[in-house]
């Protein structure tokens, strides 16, 4: 199974857009569309944690102070 998350929103060229999109008429190619719901800030806790750990290496208190807006 091959999974692809297009990001066709940040295309701007309506041409490569429109090439892209053929393959979901293709009955060979077997797309399917899955519709992501926004993560739960739950979900997205831990993953914002590592980011920022990452992001903000040298600085603990940034990456405090960050991830409180994210969850406030």
């Amino acid at each position: 199974m091959l999974i692809v998350l297009d990001g066709l929103d940040e295309v701007s060229s309506a041409v490569v857009r429109a090439e892209a999109i053929v393959y979901e008429d293709d009955d060979r190619v077997g797309y399917e569309r899955l519709d992501l719901l926004p993560p739960t800030v739950d979900d997205a806790t831990p993953y914002a944690r590592r980011l920022l750990t990452k992001r903000f290496q040298d600085n603990p208190y940034r990456q405090e102070q960050t991830l409180q807006r994210i969850v406030d």
